[in-house]
């Protein structure tokens, strides 16, 4: 009875094991080819070096991508513009090198000068999610956190993100964020 009950021990033991792997990745594939949006971002958008913090994409930035084939990466790029989303496509050449993403633009790009070589990005896959982390063309560091087109993220912890404060209530009066006391 007490090797059955051993057995059946190293079995579950098995079987929480493999379970447990699968949920490391969620289950899906960790390759970068695909598309690629943007979910959170670390860096500076005034461009003044000052403002460095954990932020969403805003409206144009949420209709950007990262689109990696086999060797060519497309950043599909809007940026506010005045009042609307401006559109400028970079295309580049890309590399997989030890964790880094070794790029250049590529001939065929609609914008940039050919054939010049880019900051390499770090990145990495986990839980789904796509990490890049890079000096922007500010000199600045930044860390992009992006979701692949058609992933279900669900399984993610809606608890565990960026959370922003929109109203304070104190007296039985609600005040929007940013009100002095």
């Amino acid at each position: 009875m007490k090797k059955l009950i051993f057995s059946a021990f190293i079995a579950t033991a098995l079987c929480v094991s493999s379970c447990g792997k699968d949920d490391d990745n969620g289950g899906g594939s960790t390759s970068i080819k695909g598309d690629w949006y943007y979910h959170t971002v670390y860096g500076d958008y005034n461009g003044n070096g000052k403002n460095i913090r954990w932020s969403t994409p805003d409206n144009c930035a949420k209709q950007s991508y990262r689109s990696f084939s086999d060797t060519q990466m497309k950043f599909e790029w809007y940026r506010r513009d005045g009042s609307g989303c401006k559109y400028t496509p970079f295309y580049y050449d890309y590399t997989l090198s030890n964790g880094e993403i070794i790029h250049s633009i590529a001939s065929n790009s609609p914008n940039g000068t050919k054939g010049q070589k880019m900051n390499s990005f770090k990145y990495e896959i986990k839980g789904k999610e796509l990490i890049l982390r890079f000096t922007n063309n500010l000199g600045i560091p930044e860390v992009d956190i992006l979701h692949k087109k058609g992933v279900d993220y669900s399984y993610l912890d809606p608890l565990v993100g960026l959370w922003e404060l929109t109203k304070i209530e104190a007296g039985g009066t609600t005040y929007p964020a940013g009100t002095p006391a």
